[in-house]
């Protein structure tokens, strides 16, 4: 290990240097000098309380000139959420819709809103963003690892300004691993109560 932690940016974890960036990527404090460190998420924060009651499920319209075979299907719907390691409910939670709504979306028993699409990609371009950047920041770090979590009440603990569930961010170091060879991934040692 080199003595020094390197920022990850945020949701991804952790790894060997001085400091952790906040979400504008500006370092942030000193880190402790053995073990691994915490990053924080790079989002504004969610449109709408994550599990929270929604008042009433969000409407979609398309517009009028949206040609059919740009519309996305149900297998890419659920394939890319599932990629980004995210659940129905918590895909449901954000888009304020009911659960059944994206259960029927990926059942193509009703089309999917061009907005739904445009959001999608809106997780998708934000997570490949924080991956590129992380891994960045991890190639040329001596033995780089990162701490992932067990629970979205583990994660949020650590990450409270984080809307993401800990699957996401699980999915996120996969990813990570994968442009980084020789990451090492751990858990946090859990709280002693």
């Amino acid at each position: 290990m080199d003595g020094a932690k390197a920022a990850l940016g945020r949701e991804a974890g952790t790894a060997h240097t001085d400091t952790t960036a906040d979400e504008t990527g500006r370092s942030g404090a000193a880190r402790p000098a053995s073990g691994f460190g915490t990053t924080s998420p790079d989002d504004a924060g969610p449109p709408a309380a994550v599990g929270a009651p929604l008042p009433r499920e969000a409407t979609y319209t398309d517009p009028a000139f949206l040609p059919e075979d740009e519309r996305m299907q149900p297998a890419e719907l659920r394939v890319v959420r599932e990629y980004l390691g995210l659940t129905g409910d918590w895909l449901a939670a954000h888009l304020q819709v009911s659960g059944r709504t994206v259960r029927a979306w990926e059942a193509g028993r009703h089309p999917i809103p061009d907005a739904v699409r445009l959001e999608v990609e809106a997780l998708e371009q934000h997570t490949a963003e924080f991956v590129g950047a992380a891994a960045a920041r991890l190639a040329g770090i001596d033995d780089p690892g990162v701490w992932t979590y067990r629970s979205d009440d583990e994660y949020h603990a650590a990450h409270p300004e984080s809307f993401f569930p800990a699957a996401w961010h699980r999915a996120v170091v996969a990813r990570i691993a994968y442009e980084v060879p020789g990451l090492r991934i751990a858990y946090p040692a859990p709280e002693q109560g």
